[in-house]
C-alpha cells in the first residue's frame, strides 16, 4: 500500500524485487538517487536462516517544469559557461534548461545534477499572467522553440509595457495571455545567485502561454487518470491541503494536454462520465473553448478503455 508523510510517499512492498522494480521505473522518469539500508527482524540460528526489511530511500531532484533556476557557478563553468538563468522546459531523468536570451538549451544529466545540486529559484507559485502587446520573431530557433522580442503589460497593471526576449516567439501573437516571472521587484533568497553579485537579471522572464477559459472554469474532460489510494496520516498538519493538491492535480493535467511527450508515459482513460458538448463554461454561459484556436487537446484514439482497479 502506499502512505503520505510529511517528507513524501512511503510504498510498502510485499518482495524486494517488486520494490527495485519501483526505484528502476522512478530512475527512468526523474532524476534521482536512492540508498539502501536493511533491518535484522528475526533470525534462525539452528537452520542459519535470517530475514530482513529492505528499505529503499530514493530523492528527487527538487526541480520541476516551469520554474526559474539559477546554476551553480561551478556547474555552469562545467557546461561550457552558460548563462546562469534559465526556464527547465522539460524534466524527465534529466533537466532541460533553456536561456531565452541566447537560445542555448542545456541538458543536466542526474549524476551531474547531485555533484551541483541546486533548488529552484522561482517556482510556478510565482508565476504573473502578461498579455501579449506585440510579437516579433528574431530568427533564431531551438527544436520546437523560436525565439522572438515580445512587448507585453501585465494583466493588473496595464500601464507600463516590458520588452522581453523570450522562446515562446512560436507560440505568441498579439492579445494572448502569457504566464512568467517579474524579477524586477523580486526578492531572492539564492545560495546559488549569491555567487553572482553583478549578474544583469532581466526584468521578465516568459515561462509559458494561458488560454482565457482555462481560468474561468474546470473543464469536464473526455479523460481521467487513475490514481492510487493513499493512506493519509493521522497528523496530516504538515501535509499538503486538500486544496492545493486538487491545483496540483489540475497543473499535472494541464501539463499532460500541452505535451505530447509527457503524454506518451502516463496512461490516460476515457471517461465514461463525459458527454460531448458538455464542457465547462464562462459565467455567460458560452462556451470559451471555441474562441481559442491553438487550445491543446488530447486526441481520442490515445485513450484506452475504462480501467476498474
Amino acid at each position: 500500500y502506499v502512505a503520505k508523510c510529511c517528507t513524501g510517499l512511503d510504498f510498502y512492498f510485499l518482495n524486494k524485487v517488486h520494490a527495485m522494480k519501483m526505484v528502476d521505473f522512478l530512475h527512468s522518469v526523474v532524476p534521482c538517487r536512492h540508498k539502501l539500508s536493511k533491518r535484522l527482524v528475526s533470525q534462525d540460528l539452528s537452520s542459519n536462516m535470517d530475514s530482513y526489511k529492505h528499505s529503499f530511500s530514493v530523492e528527487i531532484a527538487p526541480v520541476c517544469r516551469d520554474d526559474l533556476v539559477c546554476l551553480p557557478k561551478k556547474l555552469a563553468r562545467s557546461l561550457g559557461g552558460v548563462y546562469p538563468i534559465g526556464v527547465a522546459v522539460k524534466v524527465t531523468n534529466a533537466i532541460y534548461v533553456i536561456d531565452p536570451n541566447t537560445m542555448r538549451g542545456t541538458e543536466i544529466r542526474t549524476d551531474v545534477y547531485f555533484s551541483n545540486p541546486f533548488r529552484s529559484l522561482w517556482t510556478s507559485e510565482r508565476l504573473t499572467e502578461f498579455m501579449v502587446v506585440d510579437s516579433e520573431l528574431t530568427g533564431a530557433t531551438l527544436g520546437k522553440y523560436a525565439q522572438a522580442d515580445v512587448s507585453v503589460m501585465k494583466t493588473s497593471d496595464m500601464e507600463r509595457t516590458y520588452q522581453v526576449r523570450s522562446h515562446l516567439g512560436h507560440l505568441l501573437q498579439p492579445g494572448d495571455l502569457v504566464l512568467g516571472y517579474e524579477l524586477e521587484t523580486g526578492v531572492f533568497n539564492s545560495a546559488e545567485l549569491d555567487e553572482y553579485p553583478n549578474l544583469d537579471l532581466p526584468d521578465v522572464v516568459l515561462v509559458r502561454k494561458t488560454y482565457p477559459s482555462r481560468r474561468k472554469a474546470r473543464r469536464r474532460r473526455a479523460w481521467k487518470l487513475q490514481r492510487a489510494n493513499i493512506e493519509e496520516a493521522v497528523d496530516d498538519t504538515k501535509g499538503i491541503s486538500h486544496k492545493r493538491r486538487e491545483r496540483d492535480m489540475e497543473e499535472f493535467m494541464r501539463d499532460l494536454e500541452d505535451d505530447p511527450e509527457l503524454r506518451a508515459q502516463v496512461n490516460l482513460y476515457k471517461d465514461p462520465q463525459f458527454r460531448a458538448g458538455a464542457g465547462a463554461s464562462s459565467e455567460g454561459g458560452m462556451d470559451t473553448d471555441e474562441e481559442e484556436e491553438d487550445y491543446p487537446e488530447v486526441a481520442v484514439n490515445e485513450l484506452l478503455d475504462d480501467l476498474t482497479i
